[in-house]
């Protein structure tokens, strides 16, 4: 199909997922003595989630939600 024939343009999305990480333990959040250059750098040219929630307080069953959309 021709370009500009009524289909959005395609975006690049990075999805990150860390496990035992908690949002306070990075200095793009305001943590006072870690240092997280890169992720930091990956927050300003992106977008931070100020306010999430989980499906589950346990771990596995939250990813596992993430993973499969149930």
């Amino acid at each position: 199909m021709r370009e500009g024939a009524g289909l959005a343009k395609a975006k690049n999305i990075l999805f990150i997922m860390f496990d035992q990480l908690r949002w306070d333990y990075l200095s793009c959040y305001g943590h006072p003595h870690l240092h997280t250059p890169n992720i930091d750098r990956l927050a300003a040219d992106g977008v931070r989630c100020d306010r999430a929630y989980i499906q589950s307080p346990i771990c596995g069953s939250s990813r596992m939600s993430i993973y499969t959309g149930r």
